[in-house]
């Protein structure tokens, strides 16, 4: 008997799958039918490093195998992966840490089975290889023209892979980056080092440049060493905002009594602000606000206010396309009382100083006052990776999260230290980018609470690459 036509189900015959445009003599299979449904399907979980293994019973009729995977237990979606004729079949393009499920369908001259019951199995990483990052942050919007991605450093981690889909599905996603970790070894040498290796370690950072404005994408984060790289990461979705969409400034703060010479407005950067409006009202409404005047950093001292006179502040960001909506207000005043004045300063500058990574950083503090009063002295550092405050008498720098958990530098009578004193002296190179604000204060009050009587400066960093 002869046939011809569509063969992909084995039914022309032949003992083939292969469809036919010119007759082929089928092959006579009498009572032979269709194998039945493989039995016992297994796929391995973690044994091996190098590969899944697939295992299921022998079929009586069955002359062949076909092994089908899929990411999700799903066989409608899943890939024919390979055919064979064994009982055994190792997945070696299996992806370390992810979750495959498999099914297996016995085949003949006849036609193929159903799908056997699924089995999931998973490929380990390798003796020594990291674990897969925590903590997988993506941006939503906050950047007009990337989203960023952070996760948690992984500590025996040398590099580390960003992955990206436009679906929640990391069989299908794209490497987008290497990132090779820097290495901090051998920071034992002063107080900056110690913050800013703290900083270091709490965690990593990739811009993702490429990301389209008005899609969602999806990003996964696996580490590496020399032994080998982890699994997948959980993942997160992120987006790039729409341009022409600048935000107002948030976390604007004006100083309550610090100064005596000026009240000090200071705010949070905007991505896409090329310059900032400062606004001043004796009321609480932005409406009957004043503009004082233009910056183009985070900073800004008030010289023109009334001692002891309560003003309200607010801050727009502009650009060349846009100007934002008011800032939320914060209220400020400047004292009358003299004597107690802390300064701060990034290479011998005031305000918000942008370096480039490599450039050496000098932070230098001094303190005039006319007063020898207990109190408590504060030195703290807010970083990408969170607050620090320097503990004296443990020589450290400790994180802490709330007020609950930060306490005095030192507690001691006040002195006068007019010449600048160099606190942190340290090469960027292995510095994170991002924004570090730093500041030196005392308050009056020497209970150990950040108290009102607060007198401080601060000076911010501006790290980019």
């Amino acid at each position: 008997m002869w046939g011809w036509g569509r063969n992909t189900s084995y039914q022309l015959g032949d003992g083939t799958t292969t469809s036919r445009s010119t007759p082929v003599q089928m092959i006579w299979g009498g009572d032979e039918t269709t194998p039945s449904v493989p039995t016992g399907v297994s796929a391995s979980d973690g044994t091996y490093t190098d590969r899944i293994r697939v295992t299921w019973n022998a079929v009586t009729n069955a002359t062949g195998y076909q092994v089908w995977r899929n990411s999700t237990d799903t066989s409608g979606s899943a890939s024919l992966l390979a055919s064979t004729t064994a009982t055994t079949y190792d997945d070696t393009a299996a992806t370390v840490g992810a979750t495959y499920y498999y099914w297996v369908k016995a085949t003949n001259a006849t036609g193929a089975s159903a799908f056997s019951a699924s089995d999931s199995g998973y490929r380990a990483a390798a003796a020594g290889a990291p674990n897969a990052p925590a903590n997988v942050v993506a941006s939503d919007g906050a950047y007009t023209d990337k989203v960023r991605v952070s996760w948690d450093a992984v500590s025996d981690a040398t590099a580390f892979e960003v992955w990206r889909n436009t679906s929640d599905n990391w069989a299908s996603a794209t490497k987008i980056s290497d990132f090779t970790a820097f290495t901090v070894s051998g920071l034992a040498q002063g107080v900056a080092e110690a913050v800013l290796s703290a900083t270091a370690v709490a965690g990593m950072t990739y811009d993702d440049s490429t990301a389209v404005a008005g899609t969602v994408y999806y990003y996964w984060v696996k580490a590496k060493n020399s032994s080998g790289t982890s699994g997948f990461s959980a993942s997160d979705s992120g987006y790039v905002a729409a341009a022409g969409s600048l935000t107002a400034p948030g976390n604007v703060v004006a100083s309550d009594g610090t100064y005596t010479n000026k009240v000090r407005i200071m705010w949070n950067a905007v991505d896409g602000a090329t310059a900032y409006e400062v606004w001043r009202g004796n009321i609480n409404i932005s409406a009957f606000a004043a503009l004082l005047g233009e910056t183009a950093g985070t900073l800004a001292d008030d010289t023109d206010a009334i001692a002891e006179t309560v003003y309200y502040y607010w801050v727009k960001a502009k650009n060349a396309a846009e100007t934002s909506a008011f800032s939320s207000s914060d209220s400020g005043y400047r004292s009358n009382l003299g004597g107690i004045q802390p300064d701060v300063k990034i290479n011998e500058a005031d305000g918000t100083v942008t370096m480039h990574r490599g450039e050496d950083l000098r932070v230098a503090i001094s303190l005039m006052t006319s007063s020898g009063i207990d109190a408590d002295w504060w030195f703290i550092v807010a970083t990408p990776g969170g607050w620090y405050y320097y503990d004296a008498s443990a020589g450290a720098w400790l994180s802490f999260t709330d007020l609950a958990t930060l306490h005095p530098s030192y507690q001691g009578p006040l002195f006068d230290f007019l010449a600048p004193v160099e606190i942190i002296q340290v090469n960027t190179s292995w510095v994170l980018p991002g924004v570090y604000v730093i500041y030196f204060g005392v308050d009056t009050t020497m209970d150990g609470i950040l108290n009102d009587t607060l007198y401080y400066d601060s000076a911010t960093l501006n790290l980019v690459e």
